[in-house]
């Protein structure tokens, strides 16, 4: 148990942030701008560009010169293989996924955030106050909750309360992401990864910590549906693998599964009736 409050000076040591980046020329800018707090405090901020086509490269090397700051650049798309091979370059205890359209709207009290999950050490992650940008207002995301207790309670929660990329976008514990992380892109995938960290220990939610994000392609199930090649049902394998994450499978976590399954079975057809 630590016991001892560690100072913004060794806060640096233990955390990473990891940004991966294709095309993103009208948010890159912002989101690195959000960062730069971090980075004044020495925390490493590591970001790969996918082969960008769009300008993104031209806005990411005015900030090469950043102390804290390294930048790769690609030289084909590499898919999902950008954000393993950042994860393997951080060698601090936890790391920060950071979308290059997602904005870090205020981290000033990340210390603390930091200094509470080093007393428990059964934390795997935590979540940010996390609020989707629509164009004139915002909204929270489910994901929005602390996931403690037993397996049963945890999962019951995970299930009920899952959001776009449920907690991908948070801090979590670098051996076990680089460990979980998929080896192959799938649809769901990335809530299959907070599912298996979340077996592993407690998930915490921190409200000081401001996350910001646009209302990309996760939040549309028919941008989903082009991108994977499927029409309303998402492949099978979503479900199948959220199964084989839960430590303990009551029929209280089964029917939260299910709910959120369905959910996901009825996102498109909301979306078309809405027309979004």
């Amino acid at each position: 148990m630590i016991n001892e409050n560690k100072t913004w000076n060794e806060i640096k040591d233990f955390i990473t942030v990891i940004v991966p980046v294709y095309n993103a020329v009208n948010t890159i800018s912002k989101c690195i701008d959000s960062l730069l707090f971090l980075e004044k405090k020495g925390v490493r901020i590591i970001i790969s560009d996918n082969n960008s086509n769009d300008g993104t490269q031209n806005i990411l090397s005015k900030y090469q010169d950043y102390k804290n700051i390294e930048i790769y650049f690609q030289s084909s798309n590499i898919g999902g293989r950008s954000v393993q091979f950042l994860a393997n370059k951080v060698q601090t205890k936890f790391l920060i996924p950071i979308g290059s359209d997602d904005y870090l709207i205020d981290c000033t009290k990340l210390d603390f955030t930091i200094n509470r999950i080093l007393k428990n050490p059964n934390t795997v992650g935590c979540n940010f106050n996390s609020s989707f940008i629509y164009e004139d207002f915002l909204v929270s995301d489910k994901t929005n909750i602390e996931i403690t207790g037993s397996a049963e309670n945890k999962f019951y929660k995970f299930f009920l309360h899952v959001g776009a990329n449920s907690r991908y976008y948070g801090i979590i514990r670098s051996d076990l992401f680089k460990h979980l992380y998929p080896r192959e892109n799938y649809f769901g995938d990335d809530v299959v990864l907070s599912a298996r960290i979340l077996s592993m220990g407690d998930w915490f939610y921190d409200e000081n910590i401001i996350l910001h994000r646009e209302r990309g392609g996760s939040s549309n199930p028919l941008l989903i549906n082009k991108a994977n090649n499927f029409i309303f049902i998402p492949p099978f394998r979503l479900f199948k693998e959220l199964f084989r994450s839960c430590p303990k499978l009551s029929l209280k976590v089964i029917f939260a599964l299910l709910i959120y399954y369905i959910k996901i079975l009825l996102g498109p057809l909301k979306h078309i009736l809405i027309g979004r």
